[in-house]
C-alpha cells in the first residue's frame, strides 16, 4: 500500500523533529569527553592539542589555594629552557610497609640530586619512569624493579644519587620501607627543572585562573595554534604540593548541528524523492484508460495507457454480422 500525501509529509515531519532532538543532545554532551584532568607540579608547563573545528573555548578550572594557573594560545612550538631551580627538605617516619613518594614532570635537560641519611631502621629508593610502571611498582611493592637500599647513619655519612634526564615524562621518587622497624628519614631533594619558557610574540591569547577559579579562552575557528598551560609557581613555597588542573574543551555549536542535520537532510531527501515517486505511480496506475478490443472469438478487455488523453475513451463494441442461416432439411424418403 502507497502512502498518501498527509502520511508522507508527517513522517517527514517526524523525522526531522527526531533529527533536531539528536542534534540538541550531542551539543549538550558533545564537549563533556574533551577534558583534560592532570596534576601539575608547581611551576610545570604542558603543551596539549585542542581541536579548534570542534572547541570553540577552553575552560581552565584551578583549584590550588595558594598559586594561580594559566593557559595559553601560541602560534609556535615553545622552546625548553631552565627555568626553576628549588629544593625539598623533609624529615618523616616511614612505618614498616608504608611509603612516601615526589612526582615531577622532567624534561629533557633537567636534573636531580637526591642525599638522605637516617637516625634509625633501612629504607629502598626508587627512581621510577612513567605512571604505568608507578601502579605496577604500587602492586607489587616494588620488588621487580631496581632499587638503592642504604641506612646512612644522620651526621656521618649521607647516601647521595644525581641524574640528568634526556626523555620526557612523569618521574616518581619513592621510599619505602620494606624492613620490619619504623625508619626515620631525612631526605633532601634539588631540581634543575627545564620548562617551555613563552615568547610574548608568539601569544594570541591567553586567561589566567587565580586560586580557586576558573577562565574561558576563545580559540578561533580552524586555527593551526599550540596549547600551553601551565602552573603557577607555589605562593607559599611548596614545591613539593601538586594542583589538580581540569581542562575542557566548550564545543562548538553550529559544527555539531552541521554534522548531525546534514546526514539528516540526505535521508530525509532520499525519503521524499521514494515518497513521490511511489505517489506518481500511484495516481498512473489509478487514471490509466481502458481500450477495449474485440474479436472474432470473443471480447477481451486490456489495459492501455493513453498519455494523449485523461479520460478513458467511450466504449463502443464492434458490429458483428451472425453468420447466415442455411436451412438444411432432411430428405423425405416415403
Amino acid at each position: 500500500m502507497v502512502p498518501g500525501r498527509g502520511g508522507v509529509v508527517g513522517g517527514i515531519i517526524c523525522l526531522v523533529l527526531l533529527f533536531l532532538v539528536i542534534a540538541v543532545v550531542s551539543v549538550r554532551f558533545s564537549g563533556n569527553n574533551d577534558k583534560w584532568d592532570d596534576w601539575y607540579a608547581p611551576g610545570e608547563t604542558r603543551t596539549d592539542y585542542v581541536s579548534s573545528v570542534f572547541c570553540s573555548s577552553v575552560t581552565l578550572e584551578n583549584p590550588s589555594l595558594t598559586s594561580s594557573a594559566s593557559i595559553y594560545l601560541l602560534r609556535n612550538e615553545p622552546k625548553l629552557a631552565v627555568r626553576y631551580n628549588f629544593t625539598i627538605t623533609d624529615s618523616l617516619v616511614l612505618k614498616s610497609g608504608y611509603y612516601q613518594y615526589w612526582n615531577f614532570y622532567m624534561y629533557p635537560g633537567s636534573n636531580y640530586t637526591f642525599s638522605s641519611c637516617l637516625t634509625s631502621g633501612k629504607v629502598y629508593y626508587y627512581l621510577i619512569k612513567g605512571f604505568t610502571n608507578f601502579q605496577n611498582w604500587h602492586t607489587y611493592l616494588g620488588y621487580s624493579y631496581n632499587y638503592t637500599s642504604y641506612s646512612s647513619v644522620c651526621g656521618s655519612s649521607n647516601t647521595t644519587l644525581s641524574r640528568s634526564f634526556t626523555e620526557e615524562d612523569e618521574y616518581y621518587f619513592v621510599l619505602y620501607n620494606g624492613y620490619r622497624a619504623d625508619a626515620k628519614v631525612h631526605v633532601t631533594l634539588t631540581f634543575n627543572r627545564t620548562e617551555y619558557v613563552l615568547q610574548s610574540e608568539d601569544v594570541d591569547s591567553s586567561c589566567t585562573a587565580a586560586p580557586s577559579s576558573k577562565c574561558i579562552m576563545d580559540i578561533p575557528y580552524n586555527s593551526d595554534y599550540v596549547v600551553l598551560i601551565e602552573a603557577g609557581a607555589p605562593g607559599d613555597g611548596d614545591w613539593g604540593t601538586n594542583v589538580d588542573i581540569d581542562t575542557s574543551c566548550n564545543p562548538r555549536v553550529w559544527v555539531y548541528v552541521m554534522i548531525v542535520l546534514l546526514p539528516t537532510l540526505g535521508v530525509i531527501a532520499l525519503i521524499a524523492c521514494i515518497a513521490v515517486a511511489c505517489c506518481c505511480v500511484k495516481r498512473r496506475m489509478r487514471y490509466a484508460p481502458l481500450q477495449s478490443v474485440m474479436t472474432q472469438d470473443g471480447v477481451s478487455m486490456t489495459m492501455v495507457e493513453d498519455s494523449d488523453s485523461t479520460n478513458p475513451p467511450p466504449y463502443t463494441p464492434e458490429e458483428v454480422s451472425p453468420p447466415s442461416y442455411k436451412p438444411n432439411p432432411p430428405a423425405y424418403t416415403p
